[in-house]
């Protein structure tokens, strides 16, 4: 299918004026600067939970039963946070990162709670992200450092205003066997308006033998009594007040966990909603005898039962004679909505289930999104999330409520995948979903998007650019791309580049492509892969760019591999060992030699500088002369000027005659008769009589005749004039690009993936790691000859596999049987790999999943380019820690030694400085607190390169962290600043005016005359930390200002640079 959709958002701003951005996803290109290429497009499908739970469970799964470990995972927790604070009693810190959130901070994430304390101060939950506060109707959030960083499923506010928040669900998981990894740990309170949180002691799982209150569905006030808050969970059904359990003797229910609870406002009855799908409700107000309200599915009075897998109820809070039921089937299909009139006592079906459209589940998701809330005012309307919004009643026909995606700049939709809806006391709607939090003032007419500051994003990857720009693949919100620098409002803010699930992804390291600024590779679910550019006020998504070879892959359902997708970039701007070509056409009307010329790469069309050498001619020929040829095949070009279309050939028919001698033969030359004479006497004469006949033979050579004929290709000679002579050029701008499927689906390798004038060429490099594929891909970098030269392959099968001499394959039969060599079997996934940029035999890799892997989860190697590298275990080896689910590892480049690592992990950052004889937590800024458990990190990145052709580097050493549940953040502990804060550079740098000097606060003005036209203005403190920093552009000499509000008083560097040079100045503020 061929599509192009276009969106504009007025809110946006660049610096130096407002401007429109535009989204363009389109294989039908616009003229003028943009590629003449039409890439194959296809439908991006809609994220899916099924994978994610997939996903989740092969990155954190028990080693040994390859399921979740609820038990372990909380008692590796529980010495974490020993660990934690040990490390800060005895101020054992190796490391002072210091991690500065990057965003998203206008992209939610999954929220399956909310709660209003007033019309406008609001609590929410993500799944991975923790509790956060809006004090303004939504349209800002701040996380609540006093709660831990843990699923929340459920909030409820008691009258007297005391809090309490249920952590893990039991429908997390598309199943709805709630083992998605994102763990409850019991339920919290808070007496002091939701500033700190302790949990209910009787709830803490690890208390107990089993792990109901893992799971905590359910909460809600009890309107009759102000200090009581009733829970749901998978311990049950039960009551708090003031902080702590209470007894009460509950019969009617039976034992098992309870998935939703509605009471009515007036305090009448409650119902109740086992995980089971069955409902219960109270048979007077003390809410402790219940009767089932769920029976044979062919009574018009009652619930169904039988088939049915979860149930959400809900009672209008103006009229509580109006209760409402939303079913999901155990198979997770629509199950039906049902009403009832007489405050719960029987029911009538408003919606049928067992529709297969026009549902709000058109998949089987209703396990894991299901949602219901009566409108406030008008009973006859329930509001039904699944995966899509719709709305129905005993007065309202069902009907789509929004449409269920999320584009910027339109107030008509929701983002799919819902899990809460919630009215405040005035009417204003909430909804909880996978994109975070919207509302509607109007009565589901419009909506808003809710989530600035809600920074919950789940990053399974993403990649970094040569400054401030970030690209990560997200659960639920796509591949998002955070520019920084200006782009935007806020340098948090991010904007959707491809849709789906993201997952891997690639920024090119250029800095000086014309026509945009960003070249980026994104992926998606079951391999979906696309390429684009981000330049001021436009995106461009090509859509895919696989090849014929690829394409006939992909099955009948669009999707190709499995459900992770992996891309890695490689870049070299100035490849010694280069061997792709570029064409140089002769630009004038004779032949020149001697000469230099500017020529293009391939990949992005970057100009270089080609100087003809000594005795090269690039020809021009007023008079060029092609002879006739009679050839066996046709001329697919021509052989003596590569750049002409071949002579036109003329196939004719050719025959030979041939002659073989066959030995010797004989013949008959004549027959003679043999003659009888007599003399007769009477006659006088001699009489002659015939006796017979002589036969007289002569012998001769015989040979065989032999006529062969074939088709040959005649080519008639021609003259042409006035023609271009044409070299070619090599191009020193090489990129490697690695598609990594599953199985036979293979690997592939393409050396023109940022070529955008073209379908680029895939080879094939191997089959992929058997069951679910690929999980992580990196190249020796940085380090000649190798670089580039050697790849590493890890699997979800917990293989790693090298492949050696990629800089020697351009066509597929450069390709060796029996491609790649394996040197690490683990037992469980590979899931990432780091290779040391200071040394190509130094790799690291990380190793998944819950339990002690033989061989340690941290391990390292020195000779990793060897037959048979030797595997060290670098992390701790001992205690619950040894268990640590470890996700990926970066070798800092600025350290030589190559003895200082950044680790991401389930619980957050770790960092050594001594090659792992000692580990510390480092997740300052990242969690609720100094170093405590953050989000887990999925994937770490370090800027490794310095500036050189084509790329201006303000980032070297920068160490970014993805993680899932909080965003992404930067470190700039090892960033490079040994120039920056050189007082002798600074001294013999060319003169840069910064005034006032030493300054206040406000504005301070900088000018130059050394600099003209685009740079980058950026403001460092002596750790070489980057404070301020702007693209500028167009620059021709005037005063320009940066605003030093907020900076600490102390000696800052101002620098001023692109590839071309740079100027500095140092700034005190007092």
């Amino acid at each position: 299918m061929q599509f192009k959709t276009t969106i504009v958002a007025a809110s946006l701003l660049l610096t130096g004026g407002a401007f429109f951005w535009g989204y363009t996803t389109d294989s039908e290109q616009e003229s003028g600067d943009s590629p003449a290429y039409q890439p194959r497009t296809a439908e991006v499908s809609d994220a899916e939970p099924f994978g994610a739970a997939d996903i989740r469970k092969m990155m954190l799964a028990d080693l040994e039963t390859g399921e979740i470990n609820e038990e372990g995972l909380r008692n590796l927790r529980e010495e974490v946070v020993r660990f934690a604070q040990q490390q800060n009693a005895t101020d054992e810190r190796s490391t002072d990162h210091y991690w500065n959130e990057l965003g998203p901070d206008n992209i939610g994430g999954r929220a399956r709670a909310i709660v209003a304390l007033t019309e406008t101060t609001l609590l929410t939950g993500g799944v991975s992200g923790g509790l956060w506060r809006s004090e303004t109707a939504g349209n800002n959030w701040v996380q609540i450092t006093g709660f831990p960083n843990m699923m929340v499923a459920s909030i409820a506010v008691a009258g007297n205003g005391d809090i309490y928040v249920g952590t893990g669900s039991l429908f997390d998981f598309a199943g709805g066997e709630g083992g998605s990894g994102f763990r409850g740990r019991g339920i919290w309170y808070s007496n002091d308006g939701g500033v700190m949180f302790t949990m209910i002691e009787e709830t803490d799982p690890g208390e107990f033998s089993g792990s109901g209150f893992s799971a905590t569905d359910a909460l809600v006030a009890d309107p009759n009594n102000p200090n009581r808050v009733w829970y749901g969970s998978g311990d049950g059904f039960g009551a708090m007040e003031n902080g702590g359990l209470v007894d009460v003797n509950v019969s009617g229910i039976p034992s098992g966990a309870v998935g939703d609870i509605a009471v009515a406002a007036d305090g009448s009855y409650m119902l109740v909603g086992m995980s089971s799908g069955r409902v219960f409700r109270s048979t007077d107000n003390s809410f402790t005898d219940f009767e089932t309200v769920s029976g044979n599915p062919n009574a018009d009075f009652v619930l169904p039962q039988s088939g049915m897998g979860r149930v959400r109820i809900d009672i209008s809070p103006d009229s509580p004679e109006h209760a409402y039921a939303l079913f999901a089937t155990s198979g997770g299909l629509f199950g039906g909505l049902y009403h009832s009139g007489d405050n719960g006592n029987s029911w009538q079906v408003e919606w049928p289930g067992g529709i297969d459209t026009s549902t709000p589940l058109p998949r089987g998701q209703g396990i894991y999104d299901l949602a219901l809330a009566v409108q406030p005012g008008n009973p006859g309307v329930a509001y039904v999330g699944g995966i899509e919004l719709w709305r129905s009643g005993f007065s309202q026909q069902a009907e789509l409520a929004a449409l269920p995606f999320d584009f910027v700049g339109t107030d008509i939709d929701v983002h799919a995948d819902i899990h809460e809806i919630m009215y405040t006391p005035a009417g204003t709607m909430y909804i909880a979903t996978d994109g975070g939090i919207y509302k509607s003032t109007d009565q589901g007419e419009t909506y808003l998007e809710c989530n600035r500051d809600f920074s919950v994003t789940q990053f399974y990857g993403f990649d970094i650019s040569a400054n401030s720009a970030v690209l990560g693949g997200t659960q639920d919100n796509g591949s998002l791309f955070i520019p920084g620098n200006g782009y935007f409002l806020s340098d948090q803010e991010a904007v959707e580049v491809n849709g789906g699930d993201g997952f891997d992804c690639a920024l090119s390291q250029v800095t000086e492509a014309v026509g945009y600024e960003y070249a980026f590779l994104a992926s998606s679910q079951n391999g979906g892969h696309t390429r684009g550019t981000v330049g001021p006020g436009a995106i461009n998504n090509y859509g895919s760019y696989y090849d014929d070879n690829i394409a006939e892959l992909v099955n009948e359902e669009g999707e190709l591999g499995q459900f992770y997708s992996v891309v890695r970039l490689y870049e070299n701007m100035d490849d010694p060992d280069a061997q792709s070509t570029v064409v140089l056409v002769n630009p004038y009307e004779e032949s020149v030699e001697d000469s230099t010329f500017t020529v293009f790469t391939a990949n992005q069309n970057l100009p270089f500088e080609y100087t003809l050498a000594e005795g090269e001619v690039l020809p021009y020929y007023e008079e060029l002369v092609r002879p006739d040829r009679l050839l066996d095949e046709p001329l697919s070009e021509d052989p003596d000027y590569f750049w002409l279309e071949p002579q036109a050939a003329q196939p004719q028919l050719e025959c030979v005659t041939d002659s073989i001698y066959d030995g010797i033969d004989s013949m008959i030359v004549d027959i003679v008769p043999i003659l009888d004479s007599i003399f007769v006497e009477d006659w006088n004469e001699w009489v002659y009589q015939e006796i017979g006949l002589d036969t007289l033979y002569e012998s001769f050579d015989v040979y065989d005749v032999v006529e062969t004929c074939d088709t040959m290709y005649f080519h008639a000679g021609d003259t042409l004039t006035d023609i271009p002579g044409q070299i070619k050029v090599v191009d020193p701008y090489t990129t490697l690009t690695i598609l990594g499927f599953n199985g036979s689906n293979g690997l592939w390798m393409s050396r023109d993936a940022l070529n955008f004038n073209t379908t680029p060429r895939w080879i094939r490099l191997d089959n992929a790691p058997s069951g679910t594929g690929v999980k992580a891909v990196e190249f020796t970098v940085n380090v000649e000859p190798e670089a580039g030269n050697h790849l590493f392959v890890s699997g979800w099968n917990g293989k790693l596999i090298r492949y050696d001499g990629i800089e020697d394959i351009y066509e597929q039969e450069d390709v060796p049987s029996n491609f790649g060599t394996e040197i690490l079997s683990t037992g469980a996934a590979v899931t990432g790999i780091s290779v040391d940029p200071n040394n190509p035999n130094h790799v690291v890799v990380t190793i998944g999943g819950y339990g002690v892997s033989t061989g340690g989860k941290v391990r390292e190697t020195f000779n990793a380019l060897d037959a048979n590298p030797t595997w060290s275990n670098i992390w701790i080896a001992t205690g619950d820690m040894a268990k640590m689910p470890c996700y990926d590892v970066v070798i800092d480049k600025m350290d030589e030694s190559g003895q200082t690592m950044v680790l991401g992990t389930e619980y957050g950052v770790f960092a050594t400085d001594n090659g792992g004889d000692d580990w510390t937590m480092v997740n300052t800024n990242m969690g609720t607190g100094t170093d405590v458990i953050s989000a887990p990190v999925h994937d770490v990145k370090q800027q490794w390169r310095e500036s050189g052709n084509y790329s201006s580097v303000s980032n070297e050493g920068a160490i970014y962290v993805a993680t899932h549940g909080r965003g992404i953040f930067r470190s700039d502990l090892f960033l490079g600043s040994e120039d920056i804060i050189n007082d002798e550079a600074i001294t013999n740098a060319p003169e840069l005016l910064v005034y006032p000097n030493p300054a206040t606060t406000g504005a301070v003005s900088w000018q130059t005359d050394a600099m003209r036209g685009d740079f980058r203005m950026e403001m460092f403190d002596l750790n070489g930390r980057v404070v301020r920093q702007e693209w500028v552009r167009g620059y021709a000499g005037e005063a320009r200002n940066v605003n030093v509000n907020g900076l600490n008083s102390g000696t800052y560097i101002v620098r001023i640079s692109n590839n071309r040079g740079h100027v500095m100045s140092k700034l005190m503020i007092r």
